[in-house]
């Protein structure tokens, strides 16, 4: 039984080393192909929605009128 949980735990770690190369190089795919067709102002609009998210923009006022 020991055996095979830890032969578990060492797929899952393999597994997740792939997810993450995976994510990177289609994460540059999306950043280059985003970078070339796409303007500025949507690209803006992209990297704002993926990074900071919607509600960011609350989170962030909310912050400085307790700040102040």
């Amino acid at each position: 039984m020991y055996m095979l949980k830890r032969q578990l735990a060492s797929s899952d770690d393999i597994f997740h080393d792939a997810i993450k190369r995976y994510s990177r190089i289609s994460s540059l795919a999306l950043a280059a192909a985003l970078y070339t067709k796409c303007p500025r102002e949507l690209r803006d609009m992209v990297y704002y929605y993926l990074l900071d998210g919607p509600g960011a923009m609350v989170a962030r006022a909310a912050a400085q009128v307790q700040r102040h």
